[in-house]
């Protein structure tokens, strides 16, 4: 299995690329509750379908806020391996990483005029605070990452914002300057900028490439803290809740259940493929799944029929299926994901790499 996803670029992690192609599936699921319910609130209606409240319900406690963090720190893994590969090949690292950032910046600007709450211009500004702190010792990151999620579990506006459906409809009316300074004092950021550091902290401590009876503890040494904060959380008032640690540590779980799965059930060779495929153009299929869901609501959701939520989860796993055939297909042609691609050439002005397949094969 690891020979067949490996053919299109040895250089990658498998399991990286799918923990990202298995987190895409929760975000499109998070956010068609979240567009959903911004037009109901532009409609002036509320929820009135039985059905339409158990999901609501159903993702609140599975699905949102949960993936968001899976790829907080999967962006912190990746910094990892791109200030490896820069040291390793001794080349500048941090110029070129400032102006990497400021390009995801300027697509998070654009994707978020779509989108109000577009995560990669927070990932861009956030992201530069890994440059200072790359060079700490283990136990001093472990320590930094620890304080940055305590905080913001602590914090009370993160506790209610992590609470409450409701806050989404709140941001998405507030100007963009707005809700960075009430994303700045409700504790989100500093969630995210942990997830960098613990993603960073992965990579010096090769966690990916540990034995598997450790990465078994780990899953349920996750578990068994979720199940202690979950009874935990229901005798405290709720102004204490464990609510982002329980979030925290449902997300641990599914990274570790998917890898775990990934180790012993090899068989599983389309589903490893799919969602490799899937991850390796992460940006591109966020994007796509913004694009998918405007034309939807402008076009149709208004004019044709008024939707319900049920139907728009129906369709949005229908079109993260169409994702995946969609990434198989581009990667038996492209190295790249579009997005992807136009991120590198931007990045490495003096030099474009190789677009597709038979040019690389040229190259060689």
């Amino acid at each position: 299995m690891e020979d067949i996803i490996r053919k299109a670029d040895p250089s990658r992690i498998a399991i990286i690329d799918i923990l990202r192609g298995f987190a895409l599936y929760g975000i499109i699921l998070a956010h068609t509750a979240s567009i959903y319910l911004i037009e109901l609130q532009a409609e002036g209606r509320n929820f009135s379908d039985e059905t339409d409240l158990q999901i609501k319900q159903f993702l609140s406690l599975f699905i949102e806020r949960k993936f968001y963090l899976i790829f907080s720190f999967l962006f912190g893994f990746s910094f990892y391996i791109q200030f490896r590969n820069a040291k390793k090949r001794k080349q500048s690292f941090t110029k070129k990483f400032i102006w990497r950032s400021f390009l995801l910046f300027v697509i998070g600007l654009l994707h978020n005029q779509f989108y109000p709450f577009d995560i990669l211009h927070v990932y861009a500004i956030l992201g530069l605070l890994l440059v200072p702190i790359r060079r700490l010792e283990r136990n001093h990151l472990l320590l930094i990452t620890c304080t940055l999620i305590i905080a913001a579990s602590l914090s009370s506006e993160f506790n209610e914002h992590i609470k409450s459906s409701s806050s989404m409809l709140i941001l998405a009316d507030l100007g963009f300057s707005h809700r960075i300074i009430h994303q700045l004092s409700s504790g989100h950021y500093l969630m995210i900028l942990g997830l960098f550091c613990l993603g960073y902290w992965a990579g010096l401590t090769d966690l990916f490439n540990t034995p598997r009876l450790s990465i078994k503890k780990i899953t349920l040494c996750c578990f068994a803290a979720l199940c202690l904060m979950t009874g935990i959380d229901r005798t405290l008032h709720h102004h204490l809740t464990l609510s982002p640690l329980k979030s925290l540590g449902l997300s641990f779980c599914y990274m570790g259940g998917v890898y775990l799965l990934y180790l012993y059930s090899r068989k599983w060779k389309f589903i490893w493929l799919a969602l490799e495929r899937t991850g390796r153009m992460g940006l591109s299929n966020y994007v796509l799944q913004t694009i998918f869901f405007f034309f939807l609501f402008e076009f149709v959701y208004r004019h044709v029929y008024t939707g319900t939520l049920f139907s728009l989860i129906a369709l949005a796993h229908l079109f993260y299926m169409v994702q995946i055939i969609l990434s198989i297909l581009w990667f038996r042609r492209f190295k790249y994901g579009p997005l992807e691609w136009l991120w590198r050439i931007t990045t490495n002005l003096y030099k474009v790499p190789n677009f597709t397949k038979k040019e690389l094969k040229t190259s060689v």
